[in-house]
């Protein structure tokens, strides 16, 4: 199996993705979390104004608003304390 570098493959994202990553990680270091976790990626993806992940949740009947609340509960159960820069 190839491996390819995170910087690869964050290249290949499109720009609304990278976005979202880029507020993820930014989310991550403000409550200083130790790393960047999918629950951060997923919060501002539900949270990014352009409603990317409307229509997903509409075919499958999801409260959008449930999801955010349980993304937002998890992220308090992360350890934070973190002094640098969080890792992916």
């Amino acid at each position: 199996m190839a491996s390819l570098s995170l910087s690869a493959l964050v290249e290949r994202l499109s720009p609304q993705a990278k976005e979202t990553l880029e507020q993820a990680a930014a989310m991550a270091s403000s409550r200083t979390h130790h790393s960047i976790e999918l629950t951060h990626w997923l919060l501002t993806i539900v949270q990014h104004p352009s409603g990317i992940y409307s229509e997903v949740f509409e075919a499958f009947d999801i409260d959008e608003r449930k999801v955010e609340e349980q993304l937002q509960a998890q992220l308090e159960k992360y350890k934070t304390g973190c002094q640098t820069v969080p890792g992916l």
